[in-house]
């Protein structure tokens, strides 16, 4: 008889047990610690968002995930990738953009004994081209339709990655290096922390016996944090931990957190964003 070894990166189409082994999942919900969301685009919506769009219009996983978007968005259940994956296409219009998120789903505080999961599994479009993405958390304010909306997380030509007073930590990729992805955090108005740099040519993953490669059109990659619980953040790409990040006090541990994945054109062209699966988890109380 076969077992899993949970500490292992996992298939490059699947969520990591790295990242996992140690979560409740499901049980988190269904015994009241916290809570879990695993959405997948077996069936997502498609079309064009022809209108203004009323981000209750479209939804996620039973309401888990919503968008944001700019009118003229196209969405596209891509048939070609196994298990389905929702493809975003901007509009071409500058400073387009569009954005899945959820609902503020738990916070990052030192030594609160409470944990925090997140993963996706993103595949950006033209990455040498003038547009940006973020795969990552945001604090909770930057999802308020009454002070700013999800699809604009990300700054106006992508050239001054994300909005300067919110809170977020996550996987950014701008203009500044067209063919990476950079994790980044920062604490309201203060400077953004850039923690690794190109994370997919990480070192670690090379060290660890994994493959290593510059971003590139429409490739896949796993990207995924979880907080411990008391001190540190580990960082994972493709189930391989690459780094850490000490939650300190340049680290906002004040506010409740949210999913934003979002994609913006930094010039009249259009640009593309492929999700396959996304992850989250927090736990507010043991069992």
């Amino acid at each position: 008889m076969s077992t899993v070894n949970f500490g292992e990166p996992g298939q490059l189409d699947q969520v990591s047990p790295s990242i996992w082994k140690d979560c409740p999942n499901a049980l988190l919900n269904e015994l009241g610690l916290g809570f879990y969301a695993d959405v997948t685009f077996q069936g997502a919506p498609t079309g064009v968002l022809a209108a203004a769009l009323d981000i209750t219009m479209v939804s996620f996983g039973g309401g888990a995930l919503k968008l944001d978007a700019d009118t003229d968005t196209v969405l596209t259940q891509r048939a070609d990738i196994r298990g389905g994956a929702l493809l975003i296409e901007t509009d071409g219009d500058d400073n387009d953009a569009a954005a899945l998120f959820s609902q503020p789903f738990g916070r990052i505080v030192r030594n609160s004994g409470q944990k925090l999961w997140f993963e996706v599994i993103a595949a950006p479009g033209d990455v040498d081209a003038d547009m940006g993405t973020f795969l990552g958390l945001v604090e909770a304010d930057a999802v308020d339709s009454t002070t700013t909306t999800a699809r604009d997380v990300l700054s106006d030509n992508v050239t001054g990655g994300l909005l300067v007073d919110e809170s977020m930590i996550g996987f950014l990729h701008d203009n500044g290096n067209d063919d990476a992805y950079d994790l980044v955090y920062s604490k309201d108005a203060g400077a953004t922390v850039t923690v690794l740099a190109d994370v997919t040519n990480a070192a670690a993953i090379t060290a660890a016996g994994g493959t290593v490669a510059s971003l590139a059109d429409g490739v896949f990659h796993k990207y995924g944090l979880k907080f411990d619980g008391r001190q540190t953040i580990t960082v994972f790409v493709d189930g391989h931990k690459v780094a850490a990040v000490d939650v300190d006090s340049t680290f906002d541990q004040a506010k409740d957190l949210c999913v934003v994945l979002g994609i913006k054109t930094g010039a009249a062209a259009v640009e593309q964003l492929s999700v396959k699966r996304v992850r989250w988890a927090f736990q507010e109380r043991g069992n």
